[in-house]
Parts: C-alpha cells; sequence; structure tokens
C-alpha cells in the first residue's frame, strides 16, 4: 500500500512533526523510588506522576520491566486529593471492569503481567488539567553473597530483537525523553552504594537520597549485609515467616555449556562507574577468561557462540571414537595422546570470539547445546531477544543460569526459563562480570533441588523449603486465621514478607506443573535436609481436589499477587468524565543512555520504533486506486493489510468519530473504497438505522484487525450501536468469507 509520502511529501513531514510534538508533551512528568532494604527482603514503591497538558481526558499506557523474581502486591493512586486503593480480580475480569470504567468516563487504572518481567500500567480517563499520582509496590530478595549484597531496578531495555506475540498497545516500546525522578533508599547494611550516582544522606535522618533518570537502570551494592528471619502477615491475617540462609556450595564438578551471545547488540558500550569505556562484547570475555580460571580437575566445559546461527568453539569436533563416554553416572575424558592435556578452554579461543551481524537466537542457541549433553547451561548476554520457547526448554532436565549484561538488558523470558529450571539470573553491574562469575560457581556445582511445599486442605500453603540463588529459604504459615499481626515499627515490611512468601508458594505450585506433575509438590518434614526422603506431609483426603493451575490462581486471588492469572485494578466510581472514549497515549520508555551514546556517535543503523510508520509495499498505478469496482476478494486482503499498517492506539479517537482525514492516506483509498461497495452500502442503507458506509467500513477494517489490536476492537464497538451488534456481526462474517462460529473464535483469540 502507497504511504502518504508518496503523493504529498510535505504533509507526510507535517505529520510527523505534529505526532513528535505530541510525543514530547507525554503526560507521564517525574518517576520516583523509594527502596528499603531488610536483611535479604527489598521493598520497593515506584510512584509516577501523570499530568494531562492537553484539552481532553486521556488514557496513558505503559509497558515496562520489572525484575522477574519480585512479587507485586500493592497499587493505589492519589487523584484530586483523594487516595484510591487497587483490589486483586483475575485476569479477564479485571480487564472487563476497567473497560466498563472507561466507558462509563470513570478514572481507572490497571496493573497487569503481559509476560513474566514485562508489565503495563494503564490509565485512564485523566481528565484535561488534572494531575494523578500512581504507585505500585514489589517485593524481591537480594543477590547475595557472603559479604556483598546487590540488586537491580530496571528502568528501561535495548532495542528487543523478535516477536513478542504482544497486541501493539503492550508492546515495549523505544524513543522517549529521560524522565527526572528521586531515589530514597533505607538499608540495614553496613554501607551501600549505587553504580548511576553518588547516594548523599538526607538531612536529620539515616534515608540516602539521590536524583535519577530514568534512561539506565539502578544498580545497588551493599557490604556488610546480613541475612535474618522475617515476620510478616498474609492477606487473610495468618502470621508468616521466612528464614534465610546463604547456602554452602557443594564441592561438585562443573558440567556445564557456555553460551556467549555475539549478536550485534554486544558491540555497545558500557556505562557508568568502572565501565572503562568497554562494550559488552569485553564483557563477556572477561566472565569467560574468570570462568576458566575456575576450571578444576574433573570439570565438563563445553564453549558455544551465537546470535542468527549457533557454533561450538569448544571442545573441537572429535572423530565419534575420541567422544567422552557417560559412565558410572558422571561424564568421563577418555585419555588419549592426541587430546590435549588441558582441558580448559583455550585463552586465544575466547580472545578470538567477535560481535558479528544479526539478532540474538537463543532459542537455536539452546537446542544445539542440547548436543553437548551438559547438565547446566551458562547464558551470557543481554537478553535482548523475545525468540524463546520457555516452556519447551523448561520440561528438559537442565538447569539455565544467565550472566546480563549491560544496563539496558532484559531479563524477561530468561529469567522466567531460568527460576522454572531452578537455575538463576546474576547482574554485571557496571560491567564488571567478575563478580557475577563468582555468585553463580556456588549454584553450578551445587546440585538442585526442587522446591517443596505443604498444603493445608485448604489449598493453602502451610510449609516451604525452596533455593533462590544462593539463598536457602523456609517459610512457615500459621494454621489459623485473623490472627494479631505482628508487632513491628514498620509495618509495610509486614505485608511484603507475607505477599513475598506467597509468590515463593505460586512459583513452586507451577514449577511442578512444568515438570508434569498433576498436583503440587509437598515438603520436607521440620528437622529434614532439603532433598531428603520424607513421608508425606498431606495426607490424600487433605490434598485439594482442583488440578495445579486452579491451585496457583485460588492462592494468587487469595493472596493478593499478581501474576499471569491475577491484575490489580483501581477505579474511581464518584467522578465521571465526560467527552467519549479518552484519547489513547502510548508512553515510550526512554532510550538507554549507552544506546544514545552510539546513536549520537553514527554507528548504528536507524530503527522506527512507531508502529505507526511501518514499512509500506510498493505503490500500484493510481488508476486502481481511483476504481471503484473492486471484488470483493481483493477488498478483504486490503483491509487485513491496512488494518495491520495502522497504529490504531494513536488514531482511536479520530476513527470512533468517523474523522479520515488525518490519517495515513493508505488507510482512508481503503476505506472509501469499501465504503462505496455494493455490499456495504445496501448493508448501511436497509439493515441498520442511522449509519453509514463510511462508519460500516471503517467498523468492518476495525473488527478484522481486533485479533491483533486491541486498540481496534475497541473502535469497532463503539461504532455499532449494541442492539445492532449481531446484525453487524452477521454481516462482517458473510463479507470476509468466514463462518460466523469461526469469526467469533478470532476474535476471541
Amino acid at each position: 500500500m502507497p504511504s502518504r509520502a508518496l503523493f504529498d511529501p510535505l504533509a507526510a513531514l507535517v505529520e510527523a512533526t505534529v505526532e513528535t510534538a505530541q510525543r514530547a508533551l507525554a503526560s507521564l512528568t517525574r518517576v520516583d523510588v523509594d527502596v528499603k532494604i531488610r536483611g535479604g527482603l527489598v521493598m520497593v514503591e515506584v510512584t509516577r506522576t501523570y499530568r494531562n497538558q492537553g484539552p481532553e481526558p486521556i488514557e496513558a499506557v505503559l509497558s515496562f520491566p520489572v525484575p522477574v523474581s519480585a512479587i507485586c502486591y500493592g497499587l493505589t493512586a492519589i487523584v484530586d486529593g483523594k487516595r484510591l486503593k487497587g483490589q486483586i480480580l483475575g485476569h479477564d475480569e479485571s480487564r472487563d471492569a476497567y473497560e466498563q470504567a472507561i466507558g462509563r468516563g470513570q478514572f481507572a487504572v490497571l496493573h497487569e503481567e503481559l509476560l513474566r518481567g514485562i508489565h503495563m500500567l494503564s490509565v485512564g480517563n485523566l481528565a484535561a488539567g488534572a494531575e494523578s499520582t500512581v504507585t505500585i509496590r514489589w517485593a524481591d530478595l537480594v543477590q547475595a553473597s557472603k559479604a556483598r549484597a546487590r540488586y537491580r531496578i530496571p528502568m528501561t531495555v535495548g532495542q528487543v530483537y523478535g516477536q513478542s506475540g504482544l497486541p501493539e498497545t503492550d508492546e515495549l516500546r523505544l524513543g522517549g525523553m529521560p524522565i527526572a525522578g528521586g531515589l530514597r533508599l533505607r538499608h540495614d547494611a553496613r554501607a551501600a552504594m549505587l553504580r548511576a550516582t553518588p547516594l548523599m544522606p538526607e538531612e536529620g535522618s539515616d534515608i540516602l537520597v539521590a536524583e535519577i533518570a530514568s534512561n539506565q537502570s539502578l544498580e545497588f551494592e551493599l557490604d556488610g549485609w546480613e541475612p535474618r528471619n522475617l515476620v510478616g502477615v498474609s492477606n487473610d491475617g495468618r502470621q508468616v515467616s521466612i528464614k534465610c540462609n546463604l547456602i554452602d556450595a557443594d564441592e561438585g564438578p562443573l558440567d556445564v555449556a557456555q553460551l556467549v551471545d555475539i549478536s550485534e547488540s554486544m558491540a555497545d558500550r558500557l556505562t557508568g562507574r568502572g565501565s572503562r569505556g568497554r562494550t559488552k562484547m569485553d564483557a563477556a570475555r572477561t566472565a569467560l577468561r574468570h570462568l576458566r580460571a575456575s576450571t578444576r580437575a574433573g570439570d565438563r566445559t563445553s564453549l558455544w557462540e551465537f546470535h542468527s546461527s549457533c557454533n561450538r568453539l569448544w571442545p573441537p569436533y572429535w572423530p565419534e571414537e575420541y567422544q567422552n563416554p557417560y559412565v558410572g553416572g558422571r561424564y568421563r575424558y577418555a585419555p588419549h595422546r592426541k587430546r590435549r592435556a588441558d582441558r580448559r578452554v583455550p585463552l586465544e579461543t575466547i580472545a578470538g570470539i567477535r560481535c558479528s551481524e544479526g539478532e540474538a537466537s537463543i532459542n537455536r542457541a539452546l537446542r544445539s547445546s542440547d548436543s553437548e549433553g551438559n547438565r547446566d547451561v551458562l547464558l551470557i548476554t543481554d537478553g535482548l531477544s523475545f525468540g524463546l520457547d520457555v516452556l519447551d526448554h523448561a520440561s528438559k532436565d537442565r538447569r539455565v543460569f544467565v550472566i546480563l549484561v549491560g544496563a539496558d538488558s532484559l531479563e524477561a523470558q530468561l529469567g522466567h526459563l531460568a527460576a522454572l529450571t531452578g537455575g538463576g539470573v546474576y547482574y554485571s553491574f557496571g560491567g564488571s562480570t567478575r563478580e557475577a562469575v563468582n555468585a553463580v560457581l556456588p549454584a553450578l556445582r551445587t546440585r538442585w533441588q526442587q522446591a517443596r511445599i505443604k498444603l493445608g486442605s485448604n489449598g493453602l500453603p502451610l510449609e516451604l523449603r525452596a533455593i533462590r540463588g544462593s539463598l536457602d529459604i523456609e517459610a512457615n504459615w500459621t494454621s489459623g486465621g485473623n490472627l494479631p499481626a505482628p508487632k513491628s515499627s514498620e509495618p509495610e515490611v509486614g505485608r511484603a514478607v507475607g505477599a513475598l512468601a506467597a509468590w515463593l508458594a505460586f512459583s513452586a505450585i507451577c514449577e511442578s506443573k512444568v515438570r508434569g506433575s498433576d498436583s503440587p509438590p509437598v515438603a520436607p518434614e521440620r528437622g529434614q535436609p532439603l532433598g531428603a526422603p520424607h513421608s508425606d506431609a498431606v495426607p490424600d483426603r487433605q490434598r485439594p481436589s482442583e488440578s495445579v493451575a486452579d491451585t496457583a490462581k485460588k492462592l494468587a486471588l487469595h493472596e493478593g499477587i499478581l501474576t499471569h492469572d491475577s491484575s490489580l485494578v483501581l477505579i474511581d466510581q464518584e467522578v465521571t468524565v465526560p467527552g467519549g472514549l479518552p484519547k489513547f497515549e502510548k508512553l515510550l520508555l526512554p532510550t538507554p543512555l549507552l544506546r544514545v551514546a552510539k546513536q549520537i556517535a553514527g554507528s548504528t543503523k536507524s530503527r522506527s520504533d512507531d508502529p505507526g510508520h511501518a514499512k509500506h509495499a510498493p505503490c500500484h498505478r493510481l488508476e486502481e486506486w481511483r476504481r471503484v469496482e473492486v471484488p470483493r476478494s481483493q477488498l478483504v486482503g486490503w483491509m487485513a493489510t491496512t488494518g495491520s499498517k495502522l497504529n490504531w492506539a494513536y488514531h482511536r479517537k479520530r476513527l470512533a468519530e468517523c474523522r479520515i482525514d488525518t490519517v495515513p492516506m493508505h488507510f482512508s483509498m481503503v476505506v472509501r473504497l469499501l465504503s462505496r461497495h455494493p455490499h456495504v452500502a445496501r448493508f448501511a442503507e436497509t439493515e441498520v438505522t442511522g449509519l453509514d458506509g463510511l462508519r460500516v467500513a471503517i467498523a468492518l477494517v476495525a473488527f478484522v484487525s481486533a485479533r491483533r489490536s486491541r486498540a481496534a476492537g475497541k473502535v469497532g464497538l463503539s461504532l455499532i450501536d449494541p442492539a445492532d451488534d449481531a446484525r453487524f456481526l452477521q454481516f462482517v462474517t458473510e463479507f470476509v468469507g468466514q463462518s460466523r462460529e469461526e469469526f467469533e473464535e478470532r476474535l476471541r483469540q
């Protein structure tokens, strides 16, 4: 389809300028982060300030990264001086409640999990000139070692390769300007440091403060920390305690496949203190050299490099008779005079690893490394790839560990895979991968144990034992309900402990489902070591009858935690904003600091992040566009193509009012042709009163595009009166040549 630039370049330039100006007036004006660390527990509050600077109500939607291991449990908003609190509902119920509130003109906020590690916050019906603050809360555990603890809060991501499968309104989008904000940190360690900027003590208190920007991650380091017992309260009033201990690494041998990312994004330079102008690839080679130095006799390692393809670098391919047989439960190296005496990866092999053009195919890398038969996998990457089948790789009996390099790294799917397989995610703070290797080595030498949980007759957890990173965690819940909350000078700690314990139980149940079990795992009895034989902790008559998925969803809703089965929704029932559908605004994540530096240097290819400026097909002859007698089959193809190229979220306000003068020309031309089609005109004149051909044509394209774009579905529903839905749906199914059942199933998907 031809773009407007082919007909009127000046109009295209004006349209792009207007969209850029509107993007600069984004409603998100400030981001403040409040962090409290007690023992190994991290409590985070992120407050976003929204201000509608336009003349009409808006709906602001932001997709953003969060730590994969974190659990969100709180949502509050302050609007017009009123403090509103969110409630947890099922995923579909919360979405329906939010959409209905938007339709009624009420202020509403929806917080949902799109993928593990990627969340979306929707703020709807913010009135013209109004200001609101929205706060989300999450709890997590530190990345621990004996003397030092670390934690990372991602603020943005780099350019991600591949397709996430999310609708266009939910996708992570870059290109925004950095937003100023403030940080407040309270901790109980001996000393704390922030990689991005120095921390200053607040006058008259023990709080450390700093001014931050949203284009780089927040990386904390704590010296002299100690894990301690944490006591809190669950959502139903039960007392819950969490005990964390650092595990002592076994002296077992390594059996690991090292996969290093050599895609184009690994050539980006690191930022922050200690980076010294190095690139991500430099940091990856440093990690490989440190791993090599830590290799001992009896260890078995292999080395692979991957981008769009995957190649094994070590060991080289020997004839079959020289391969190492699997003998006696472990791999043994067959002695041979041609075999190197030093079985470690050669230093010259590590030094020869270079970046290459192409995207990172983590799926292909994991599948290729299966042939070596290593017990564990260690990925060294920035994680900027959506091409990963998490459940497929999680079902294999291999742990996956990840060292993420770079402040713009994304842990979403890799972190999910690591959690399901019993591995972990480790960060290179400031590009220093040596500390990350020191943290991952004890876990690689420790044998894996599945989390064990004991459930009561009501399906709620009673006891849990699990290993998360370097922490051995034991959680216990009281059997009775409505007990007084534990006394504490910091009441927010109690709720965070309860939410974290619920999240650990939820994860243990989900892990059992991935590994093929039809019932939740059972915890060892008190006093028994993790992994020791134990009697059945829950008798058969007390076992919950529902499936593992039902048990997990019930737990999430009961404990008020945000998962893929549940969402947080907040609605102001008292105030109604007139004006119909609010103007949609997709907020853009700021371009990472290291990517900005690379763009200024002019060493990267520009790539559009605006879904409304997709590449178009070559231009057809103008006389084809002026013909009215276009076959219906050709029009249906044009509808699908045109609908897939339109930014429905950006143009939905105009389309709901049947204004097509400001939409891209390829869309307006197809809609005009469609409105003059005999079937469309006949339906508009005879079947439904109050409609014209243009309204029916826009609704047709919107319903055809509803599967890809949630905003398109909203436009289609707003154009057709609810009383005429059945007749219009019948007309759409006949026009596109599908049965009604097939089309309804397509809309549901």
